[in-house]
């Protein structure tokens, strides 16, 4: 497939025979020496074309790959030029000798060993400025150096992850277009489980950088006519459901007299059906007849569904059928539907269109530059073309450049260099393999490749390897020179290499070809997941087999860390991983997955959020609820009956305490070492419960590895509990990818490697299993495909469409283009599955098996292809042909003769091994939690007093607010001994949130002492706790004002839990505005300095401890167990105010006041007035307060100004004032 003519492909066996001009592109296959290759071309560079190190650029993939290849430059540079000086090994002359060579018949010609000498010193001396770079560090320095010739903008901020700026272009398109259509559009656009912000950002992401990508169907979205068709739809729904129901008798009996009569195939309809159309109407709305299970409903009883289904001399037109006008209405109805979903996909075109123009501003506005953007800022820098002055000024410098890794390029970097460089003169070489370009995924496009090869003066290929053995690389070659176009298309081809090693131990079957015999299953075709569990017990069997001491490598027992199983996706490694841990072999995965997104970490946060807020019974609860602890909910449910969610509080209290007093390592630590919390079986801790998980090595790796970054974190950041977590929070809603959160290994200790194919490239292992290459890629709800016209294969997007949407089709393809669009797709997706299951297959050294079978659903899979295609169209291939399990075996039996023996086909059949499938384990592996659905924007957080009031400029360690504890036996017992600490404030807390406010002195007794109980707090206290709980309830709260006990139940709310939006907030412009009002500066001027905090924007969170109306006005009531000395003296309304400056408590009851303020304001309308409806602010510090002495003790009293509040009020939304 494909057209492109061919350019001669010269096969290379020495690094001295490419040339030194124009374009060149060296295909270097699996293990032939590519870095080789290129370190090699460099020393030429530098000796036959006098180039300096300044001259040569060299880009790569990754940072690593540069680190390499500079390596391996500088020692080929040193070993050419100690052979020069004749200072080299015989050793090192054997090893190298191909160089050894080049450089006395350079050096020979002409006398030039001095010249050479001379050259190699230099660049010795040059070497650490050598320009080899990956292509984003290429492009940026580009930028920045040559800032005036690409016109880049100064001080833009780099950023490594642009999705939450992409997410905010998701939303302005949202408010923008799609909910001023109203909220019952909304549903229309997505039809998954999915929010709206998440099912656009995926389109965003699928979209490949390609400045001159098509977007097919080229329709307008009209929002006017959406909703029409959508009111039409609403009108013909009620029309049908009112038909339906009132003649449901009549339609049953037309349709049911149309299969007795034998008008209908029986295999597409039956009686009963008619039932099913019944519940499809009852539930039949606008969301739910585009749903793809509704919809193919109404399809099948439609009238034209009908038609399509009729039989004998009904189909041929001899007879003809009436047909109830209820069907009719159907057809009526799926046209409507069919207008629907065109002008949301539709929106889907408008959406991908406004996001790159409405990225740009935001780009603009915020100065970011994301890793994307420093390519395209690049491209549209050089669009002048090669000449254009930015090319002229790269050029000046760069005389040749080699670009690696040129298979995984894309349409951008490919325009970028053959920009710069194709211009006579200079010299571009790039150094790739198509047929490992597997990374589409990230935006690689290998038909920029194939574009870039055809504009080549020189196409070269790599003949030896140096990693295969002589039978591996004889059966690679079989397998992908046996049909003509192993990787479809045409323009990417096979060319056979020569190993350059010894045989090993293994003979001569290299490739084991693994076939599921259909005579061991009770189905026809094996499934898939059937197929995968026999494949990974066999390699479980194999494993043990082979690591027996009878196989020898270099001299040493083949060992299991030998071993690599290579698998496409994370849940294939992890069952395999856990079949081979029931087996007992060590094994190891390998994933570059962030520790963020375990579900291991997402329990440990509702830990964490439980801990900070230990007073939150919801909080306890989603914590318990854990695998961590392992309480159920019927567990939870008693405990709450029983009262013991109280203890729990206090533990977690207590672990609050130590967190603050001792960081967070040293809080957890106790918390897996202990069994205060976790549900008790035995003498369990938290860790040996984890550890009993069959995973459970793997859990406990995550979470430490999550706690030893929180530890930096909260060292490095100077974090309180709360600010730590919110820190936790952020970085897993944006899923960092930074390489100290990638997951770490369980144990490396001879282990077998479970690792995904992409993660594998350019690795090797001596033995390799290739289990699950017959899976089958499907098209995704947007695909993307080339059009190879005029060789130009420009890259297109279209939508896809189910087989039976004819009419969809046609309207939105009037051409009848689109079956040519979805086979290229198709096409293309089997091309790369062939890729990978090249690069899988070609990691091995010694020998590589690979699973097969008659399995479902994989007709098109790679390995059908290489197995059994028989070179006809590529078309009957892709449609699909059932093949008998004996017709496959047959096929592979006569590749194993051609073969030469040095491919075998080994049948698998073990009903021992499938008996074994109904053993469940002792325990269930831990239950995911589910992912909050909307990450949040940058910069975005939950914050709080709290959180605030932690971040002081002068913060010490010694000023860590350390519970009071008193000994009882100390001092004669008073409410100023009364234990302190955060238990024995959630106890207070506690009796306050749940007393009769007018209770008597004998209620108010029986309250405390089964508080104190709960707590775990000696009974001794009862007395002294109840005296001041009738004191702080009997008190006038104010001067001539009302007792607390003069409130009643119904005009009193306890821990009021409030939300509100904030944008912008800094510690700057909040000290700046307390500081405008005189009183409050007075007051707490000091305490203002100590605010330090950069922009917050996200939400404000808090729960008040108390709000009471009276006569219309509302009060704020916060309980406060401070102490703060031990007499009475101490609690003077006087000494209150230096307790609310020192801890920020001023800080907290503005908070807290705008929470109301807006709350009031929201409610009460036009009519609220704040110094009308809001009352003030009490702290209430019960310790000092004393029915004898009034309110002159223990009752703290302020009423905010209202225009600092109003102020207030408007800062923390984000206005400037």
């Amino acid at each position: 497939m494909g057209s492109t003519t061919m350019t001669k492909v010269h096969p290379v066996s020495n690094f001295s025979e490419y040339s030194l001009d124009g374009i060149n592109c060296i295909e270097a296959s699996a293990g032939t020496g590519k870095t080789y290759t290129i370190s090699h071309l460099y020393l030429r560079l530098i000796i036959e074309k006098e180039f300096s190190i300044d001259n040569i650029l060299v880009v790569t993939f990754t940072n690593a790959a540069t680190e390499e290849l500079r390596s391996r430059i500088r020692t080929i540079i040193k070993i050419a030029y100690d052979m020069v000086e004749g200072k080299c090994s015989n050793e090192v002359i054997e090893k190298y000798k191909e160089l050894y060579e080049y450089l006395n018949k350079k050096a020979d010609s002409g006398n030039y060993r001095k010249q050479i000498k001379d050259k190699l010193q230099l660049a010795l001396s040059e070497i650490d400025k050598a320009h080899i770079y990956t292509i984003h560090s290429f492009c940026s320095r580009t930028l920045n150096e040559f800032a005036f010739e690409s016109r880049s903008l100064f001080g833009s901020q780099l950023v490594e992850d642009e999705s939450p700026y992409l997410r905010r272009v998701v939303e302005d398109f949202y408010y923008t277009t799609i909910a001023p259509l109203g909220e019952e559009f909304v549903a229309l656009f997505f039809q998954k489980n999915e929010d709206f912000v998440s099912w656009f950002m995926k389109l965003l992401h699928k979209l490949p950088d390609d400045p001159d990508i098509a977007i097919l169907p080229d329709i307008t979205f009209e929002p006017k006519r959406l909703q029409q068709q959508v009111d039409t739809l609403t009108k013909q729904i009620k029309t049908i459901r009112e038909k339906f129901n009132a003649e449901f008798g009549s339609i049953k009996d037309n349709y049911c007299k149309a299969l007795a009569d034998g008008v209908l195939n029986k295999k597409s309809y039956n009686e009963d059906d008619i039932y099913t159309l019944q519940q499809t109407i009852q539930i039949l709305s606008v969301y739910s007849a585009l749903q793809d299970d509704i919809n193919k409903n109404l399809n099948k009883f439609s009238l034209s569904g009908l038609l399509s289904k009729l039989k004998g001399g009904y189909n041929k037109g001899e007879k003809h059928y009436t047909w109830h006008e209820f069907f009719t209405l159907l057809d009526e109805c799926r046209n409507t539907i069919i207008h629907i979903k065109i002008q949301v996909i539709a929106a889907y075109r408008e959406f991908i269109l406004y996001s790159e123009t409405q990225y740009s501003r935001y780009r603009d506005r915020w100065n970011i530059i994301s890793f994307r953007d420093i390519l395209k800022d690049m491209h549209k820098a050089l669009k002048q073309g090669t000449d254009s002055k930015l090319a002229i000024r790269v050029r000046e410098r760069f005389k040749a450049a080699l670009i690696d890794e040129f298979q995984d390029t894309d349409p951008l970097q490919y325009s970028i260099f053959t920009t710069i460089f194709k211009k006579k003169g200079y010299i571009l070489y790039i150094i790739g393999d198509p047929k490992q370009a597997i990374y589409s995924f990230r935006g690689a496009d290998v038909f920029a490749y194939i574009k870039a090869r055809a504009s080549a003066d020189n196409i070269y290929t790599l003949t030896k390897s140096f990693r295969s053995t002589p039978a591996l690389s004889h059966a690679i070659n079989y397998i992908f020179s046996r049909i003509n176009n192993p990787f479809v298309f045409n323009e990417i081809q096979y060319h056979p290499v020569e190993s350059q090693i010894q045989d090993s131990c293994f003979g001569k079957d290299a490739l084991q070809i693994w076939f599921i015999k259909q005579d061991d299953i009770n189905d026809k075709n094996i499934s898939v997941g059937i197929a995968r569990k026999i494949i990974a017990r066999n390699i479980a069997r194999e494993i043990q087999k082979i690591v027996n001491g009878s196989y020898v490598i270099n001299g040493k027992a083949l060992q299991y860390s030998d071993i690599a199983i290579l698998v496409r996706k994370h849940h294939e490694a992890e069952l395999v991983q856990d079949v081979l841990r029931q087996c007992g072999i060590n094994s190891v995965l390998y994933s570059r997955q962030s520790v963020f997104t375990t579900p291991e970490v997402w329990e440990l946060l509702h830990v964490l959020e439980a801990i900070i807020n230990p007073s939150s019974t919801a909080a306890i609860k989603r914590a318990l609820a854990t695998s961590l602890l392992g309480y159920c909910g019927y567990d939870i449910m008693q405990m709450e009956q029983q009262g013991l969610l109280d203890t729990i509080k206090m533990q977690c209290a207590a672990y609050l305490d130590v967190w603050k007093l001792k960081g967070f390592i040293v809080m957890l630590q106790r918390l897996l070492h202990d069994d205060a919390i976790v549900k008790k079986k035995n003498d369990d801790t938290v860790a040996k419960r984890i550890l009993q998980y069959n995973d459970g090595e793997r859990v406990i790796t995550n979470i430490l590895h999550c706690a030893e970054i929180l530890a930096d974190t909260e060292c490095q950041k100077k974090l309180d509990p709360v600010a730590l977590v919110e820190w936790l929070k952020k970085a897993m809603y944006v899923e960092a990818e930074a390489k100290e959160q990638e997951l770490r290994l369980e144990s490396d200790a001879n282990a077998v490697k479970i690792v995904t194919i992409h993660a594998s490239k350019g690795l090797e292992y001596p033995v390799v299993f290739c289990p699950y290459l017959f899976n089958v890629s499907s098209l995704d709800e947007i695909f993307v495909f080339h059009d190879s016209a005029d060789n130009n294969y420009k890259t297109h997007v279209s939508f896809q469409f189910s087989k039976n949407k004819v009419e969809e089709k046609a309207l939105l393809f009037p051409d009848n283009d689109y079956e040519a669009f979805e086979f290229i797709a198709k096409c293309e997706l089997l091309a790369e599955s062939l890729r990978i299951a090249y690069v899988a297959i070609t990691r091995a050294k010694f020998r590589c098996y690979i699973g097969w079978g008659n399995i479902n659903t994989t007709k098109t899979s790679a390995l059908r292809y290489l197995f059994h295609y028989d070179n006809t169209t590529i078309k009957n291939f892709i449609e699909g042909i059932d093949r008998s399990t004996d017709e496959l075996l047959n096929d592979l039996k006569l590749i194993e003769d051609e073969s030469g023996g040095v491919i075998s086909v080994k049948p698998i059949h073990d009903k021992i091994l499938l008996s074994q499938e109904t053993i469940q384990p002792i325990y269930h592996q831990p239950h995911h939690i589910k992912k909050l659905v909307k990450p949040l924007e940058p910069g975005w957080q939950l914050t709080s007093y709290t959180s605030l009031s932690y971040r002081r400029e002068d913060e010490k360690s010694d000023e860590v607010q350390v519970p009071v504890i008193i000994k009882e036996e100390a001092k004669e017992q008073s409410i100023f001994t009364f234990p302190a600490g955060s238990i024995p404030g959630l106890c207070i807390h506690k009796i306050f949130e749940t007393i009769d406010f007018d209770a008597d002195t004998k209620a108010i007794s029986q309250a405390v002492s089964d508080s104190l109980k709960r707590f775990n707090i000696n009974s001794v206290w009862t007395d002294i706790v109840t005296t001041m709980v009738h004191n702080v309830l009997k008190v006038p709260l104010q001067t001539n004002f009302v007792s607390l006990s003069s409130i009643p139940t119904n005009k009193r709310r306890h821990e009021l839990e409030f939300y509100y939006p904030v944008e912008k907030l800094d510690s700057k412009r909040l000290v700046q505005l307390f500081n405008e009002h005189s009183l409050f500066t007075m007051k707490y001027a000091s305490a203002l300095e100590q605010l330090s905090f950069a922009d917050i924007s996200g939400f404000m969170h808090g729960y008040i401890d108390m709000v009471f109306e009276l006569d219309n006005a509302y009060y704020i009531v916060d309980w406060k167990s401070n102490l703060l000395g031990t007499s009475l003296e101490d609690y003077h309304r006087s000494l209150l105010q230096n307790a609310i400056a020192s801890h920020l408590y001023f800080l907290q009851y503005t908070i807290y006041t705008v929470a109301i303020h807006r709350y009031l304001h929201l409610m009460l309308g036009k009519s609220y007035s704040y110094e009308k409806h809001f009352g003030g602010v009490l702290y209430i510090f019960v310790r000092g307060v004393d029915a004898a002495h009034g309110c002159e003790y223990g009752i703290f009293y302020d009423k905010p100004d209202a225009v600092l509040i109003s102020k207030l009020d408007k800062l923390l939304g984000g206005v400037t004032i």
